[in-house]
């Protein structure tokens, strides 16, 4: 049943949250780092003296950008992490590999990749959102901003794993499970 577990661990669960805490820790850190530098410098004030949106100009690329990161990711670690299984189960286990794909293909389902790369894409929209929220209400100099990337790390993993618990949930729930535990 080692094909079922991957369905299961790396395909529905494993490959978003790996894509989620490398987007709130690394990504997030480093947007909130970005804008809060701009804030304390008084460019982003300065951008809005000249007309210029801020929303328009600073955030809404870096939340695009974040969610396109997070869908190449998420594909990625899906990628590597079915085919680490299979070369691990075939050659450290001595097992088949019609074996291990025909259960990853008996218990995995295409809805559960969908779910995983619309996970990824919530998780980056949430931690983008609140990197840029953190760092354009930055204050207090290089200190204020550190602190502000320190509350954007904390705050994105915490809110990741309450919507990661919540789509999980109602996953569960609108998509009946494949076969009898």
């Amino acid at each position: 049943y080692a094909g079922a577990v991957v369905a299961f661990v790396v395909v529905g669960q494993a490959s978003a949250l790996v894509c989620a805490l490398m987007l709130a820790g690394v990504g997030g850190s480093a947007i909130c780092a970005d804008l809060g530098s701009r804030t304390i410098r008084e460019e982003v004030e300065a951008m809005e003296v000249m007309g210029l949106d801020v929303i328009e100009r600073l955030v809404v690329p870096r939340v695009l950008a974040t969610v396109l990161v997070s869908l190449v990711l998420c594909a990625l670690v899906t990628a590597m992490g079915v085919t680490a299984c299979l070369i691990y189960q075939v050659y450290g286990q001595g097992e088949s590999a019609g074996a291990f794909l025909s259960t990853l293909s008996a218990y995995g389902r295409p809805s559960d990749l969908w779910m995983a790369m619309a996970k990824s894409v919530a998780f980056a929209v949430v931690s983008a959102l609140i990197a840029t929220f953190k760092g354009l209400h930055a204050s207090g100099g290089s200190s204020g901003v550190a602190d502000a990337v320190n509350e954007t790390v904390v705050l994105a993993f915490v809110t990741v794993f309450v919507i990661n618990t919540v789509l999980s949930a109602v996953y569960g729930l609108v998509v009946p499970s494949v076969g009898k535990y």
